[in-house]
Protein backbone atom coordinates (compact mmCIF):
# COMPACT_ATOMS: atom_id res chain seq x y z
CA UNK A 1 0.00 0.00 0.00
CA UNK A 2 1.26 3.53 -0.78
CA UNK A 3 1.88 6.26 1.44
CA UNK A 4 -1.15 8.42 0.22
CA UNK A 5 -3.58 5.32 0.75
CA UNK A 6 -2.15 5.06 4.75
CA UNK A 7 -2.60 8.34 5.12
CA UNK A 8 -6.47 8.23 3.65
CA UNK A 9 -6.80 5.19 5.94
CA UNK A 10 -5.56 6.82 8.70
CA UNK A 11 -7.34 9.67 8.33
CA UNK A 12 -10.68 8.10 8.14
CA UNK A 13 -10.25 5.88 10.93
CA UNK A 14 -9.41 9.06 12.96
CA UNK A 15 -12.44 10.42 12.03
CA UNK A 16 -14.67 7.59 13.12
CA UNK A 17 -12.69 7.60 15.80
CA UNK A 18 -13.39 10.78 16.76
CA UNK A 19 -16.82 10.66 15.58
CA UNK A 20 -17.13 7.73 18.41
CA UNK A 21 -15.39 10.11 21.17
CA UNK A 22 -18.08 12.59 19.93
CA UNK A 23 -21.31 11.09 21.18
CA UNK A 24 -19.22 9.23 24.43
CA UNK A 25 -18.29 12.56 25.66
CA UNK A 26 -20.75 14.61 24.04
CA UNK A 27 -20.72 17.66 22.09
CA UNK A 28 -18.61 20.58 24.25
CA UNK A 29 -16.21 18.28 25.61
CA UNK A 30 -15.08 16.74 22.09
CA UNK A 31 -14.99 20.14 20.29
CA UNK A 32 -12.94 21.25 23.03
CA UNK A 33 -10.75 18.94 23.48
CA UNK A 34 -10.97 16.14 20.71
CA UNK A 35 -11.87 18.69 17.33
CA UNK A 36 -8.50 20.66 17.84
CA UNK A 37 -6.65 17.54 17.53
CA UNK A 38 -4.43 17.32 14.21
CA UNK A 39 -3.39 13.83 13.23
CA UNK A 40 0.63 13.18 12.48
CA UNK A 41 1.85 9.80 11.13
CA UNK A 42 1.47 6.39 12.56
CA UNK A 43 4.73 4.35 13.15
CA UNK A 44 4.59 0.43 12.07
CA UNK A 45 8.13 -0.37 13.75
CA UNK A 46 6.77 1.65 17.44
CA UNK A 47 2.99 1.28 17.34
CA UNK A 48 2.88 4.90 17.93
CA UNK A 49 0.70 7.25 16.62
CA UNK A 50 1.30 11.43 17.02
CA UNK A 51 -1.61 13.68 18.07
CA UNK A 52 -1.22 17.22 17.66
CA UNK A 53 -3.13 19.25 20.13
CA UNK A 54 -2.72 23.09 20.05
CA UNK A 55 -1.01 23.82 23.71
CA UNK A 56 0.63 21.99 26.49
CA UNK A 57 -1.92 21.68 28.17
CA UNK A 58 -4.58 20.43 25.52
CA UNK A 59 -1.78 18.05 25.22
CA UNK A 60 -1.49 16.89 28.63
CA UNK A 61 -5.28 16.75 29.19
CA UNK A 62 -6.21 14.35 26.77
CA UNK A 63 -2.72 12.11 27.55
CA UNK A 64 -3.82 11.75 31.37
CA UNK A 65 -7.75 10.69 29.87
CA UNK A 66 -6.87 8.84 26.91
CA UNK A 67 -3.24 7.47 26.94
CA UNK A 68 -3.33 4.63 29.50
CA UNK A 69 -6.56 2.97 27.59
CA UNK A 70 -5.78 4.99 24.19
CA UNK A 71 -7.28 1.61 22.11
CA UNK A 72 -10.83 3.02 21.45
CA UNK A 73 -11.25 0.79 18.28
CA UNK A 74 -13.50 -2.26 19.83
CA UNK A 75 -14.33 -4.10 22.80
CA UNK A 76 -11.45 -6.54 21.97
CA UNK A 77 -8.31 -6.63 23.63
CA UNK A 78 -5.59 -3.42 23.03
CA UNK A 79 -3.11 -3.86 20.30
CA UNK A 80 0.50 -3.38 21.56
CA UNK A 81 0.54 0.42 20.40
CA UNK A 82 0.22 3.64 21.97
CA UNK A 83 -0.50 6.97 21.00
CA UNK A 84 1.98 10.12 21.51
CA UNK A 85 -0.38 13.43 21.92
CA UNK A 86 1.84 16.52 22.17
CA UNK A 87 1.43 20.46 21.24
CA UNK A 88 2.08 21.43 18.08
Amino acid sequence: MDDDQEALDLAADWADISQGLRKDLGHQLHSQWIKPIQLGTFCKETGTLDLFLPTEFSANWVTDRFAPGAYLGSSGPPPASRSDARPA
